[in-house]
């Protein structure tokens, strides 16, 4: 083969998929198969492409299947082209003149091979992913569907497992669960029943109660403590409920987080609150405070009523007794002259009066103030106005007052003895504080008591305090006409007891009128 022409009868020895060349020892081509080169597949097409790729002769010679060729005679190479994707063998051998030839063949790479076929994987994944999770949804639900089925009846409470769709191996589990819910449903019931019982009772206290956590927040809070504080939390909601507008309860709080108790006043809303804060202990841990809420305006009012009422008793005693301890001194001693005696001894006998009198409307206010509710009867106000009036004409006759009792017959549910005092101790002030012939009024007209006087009048200023204890609206007058102060206190407190107003009015002309309106349904009872 010393000729192209001679090389070229090679043709007729050519495969499919092969490709031959020869090349001179300096790498130029003599003789290329590529225009005879034959495709029979996809892999004989790539490497077609690959023998279309430019040929440079200086790269060519410095092959390594060329060069062991020409110092060995025969040379291998495998090659992966990243351009078309094929493993390529290179085979190289030396031929007798010195010329080498060059057989090419190629097969695809694992990577391209993967490549081609990823389209139909993907499908096939498809497909089989689709069936598998058909059958899944399919399988599961025939397993589950006995237990579904247990579960129902343990909801509906009508468990039967004499069905051939129960699994045998699950029936001592199934049984248990059932004897199990059984058992939380009644104690579940319990809780409810004693919840309901604790919020009734608490709600119809007159105290306050509220329960902490140990993080302070409010667990349980009656209706009182609500209404004392303001609030109105949602227990039953996820989102916690705090009180910290209060510093006095804050402080109990703090205390009571510590393990001790503490009790304080405070007042919100014009009334005094007594706050006392406890910790709650469980198996010697703290688990929470409660706070007792007590409205304590009232014994607080009493309290200090009473003081001013002992201050002010002590002060009325003690003035007619150091007149009648100072003048029956000096009647002892023979400090009086025998003329004055007599004086003296009705001095004595006017201070006395006066001490017993205030002696017995003292007993009267605090046997109102400390028994019972008196018994209530039917009692005809205008009847018991005609015989009060009549008790006291003689006295208002020594100073020339007409007394004069009128008006329809009104029957109302009271103590006899305790309005007949309240008319009483009304017409005698009228009479006190009246001119010498003047006139006293007493008149009963629908649901109302009036007793008016044409006397000396109340000034304005004096009208609010009228009806406390001790209360003068002059009091150098009052203690000459005999008053003791508590007349119109013991008024207002069996009116009170009746349910009644008390009214003060100016009368036309000059004097005060008193107005006892009775309420028209009579209290149940007298408080």
């Amino acid at each position: 083969y010393n000729s192209t022409l001679r090389y070229a009868s090679m043709e007729h020895y050519l495969l499919e998929g092969y490709y031959l060349q020869v090349i001179t020892p300096s790498g130029m081509p003599i003789y290329d198969s590529r225009d005879v080169f034959t495709a029979g597949s996809s892999d004989d097409y790539l490497l077609y492409l690959y023998t279309q790729e430019s040929y440079d002769p200086e790269e060519v010679i410095h092959r390594p299947e060329v060069e062991e060729a020409l110092q060995k005679g025969t040379g291998l190479y495998r090659d992966v082209s990243a351009s078309v994707g094929l493993d390529i063998y290179r085979y190289a051998s030396r031929l007798a003149n010195g010329n080498i030839l060059l057989v090419y063949t190629g097969e695809s790479s694992l990577l391209t091979w993967y490549i081609r076929t990823l389209p139909n994987l993907l499908v096939v994944f498809v497909f089989i992913l689709g069936i598998s999770a058909l059958l899944s949804v399919w399988v599961t639900k025939r397993l589950v569907a006995p237990i579904n089925h247990l579960s129902g009846q343990i909801n509906s409470g009508t468990l039967d497992f004499n069905t051939k769709s129960v699994y045998p191996e699950l029936v001592p589990f199934i049984s248990e669960i059932y004897i199990q819910r059984l058992r939380n449903n009644r104690r579940i019931s319990q809780l409810a029943e004693e919840k309901n019982k604790l919020a009734a009772i608490m709600k119809d206290m007159s105290e306050g109660i509220i329960v902490f956590d140990r993080s302070r927040r409010i667990l349980m809070a009656n209706d009182k403590a609500q209404m004392f504080f303001g609030f109105h939390p949602d227990f039953e909601s996820d989102k916690p409920y705090y009180l910290t507008k209060n510093s006095p309860l804050n402080s109990c709080v703090d205390i009571a987080m510590r393990g001790h108790s503490k009790t304080a006043v405070t007042e919100i809303g014009g009334r005094q609150l007594q706050l006392t804060a406890d910790p709650i202990f469980s198996d010697e841990k703290q688990t929470g405070i409660i706070c007792s809420v007590r409205d304590i305006t009232e014994q607080m009012a009493v309290e200090k009523m009473k003081q001013e009422f002992s201050a002010n008793v002590s002060h009325e005693l003690k003035t007619p007794l150091a007149s009648i301890s100072g003048y029956a001194e000096m009647i002892e001693t023979g400090m009086a002259q025998a003329e004055d005696v007599q004086n003296f001894a009705h001095i004595i006998r006017k201070e006395s009066g006066r001490l017993l009198s205030l002696i017995n409307d003292i007993i009267k206010l605090s046997q109102l103030d400390e028994s019972e509710s008196p018994e209530a009867e039917e009692v005809d106000l205008l009847q018991l106005a005609e015989e009060t009036c009549d008790v006291l004409t003689l006295r208002a006759s020594r100073k020339q007052i007409t007394l004069h009792s009128t008006g329809t017959p009104l029957v109302i549910t009271g103590a006899r003895e305790l309005l007949q005092e309240l008319i009483y101790n009304l017409v005698d002030n009228a009479i006190k504080y009246n001119h010498v012939g003047g006139t006293v009024t007493v008149d009963v007209q629908g649901h109302t008591l009036r007793v008016a006087d044409n006397g000396l009048g109340i000034p304005d200023s004096a009208k609010p305090h009228l009806f406390e204890r001790f209360f003068r609206v002059e009091k150098s007058r009052s203690k000459e006409m005999g008053g003791t102060g508590l007349g119109l206190a013991i008024v207002k407190h069996i009116a009170d007891l009746h349910g009644a107003r008390m009214l003060v009015e100016d009368t036309p002309g000059g004097g005060a009128t008193f107005l006892v309106i009775f309420p028209k349904t009579p209290p149940k009872t007298l408080r």
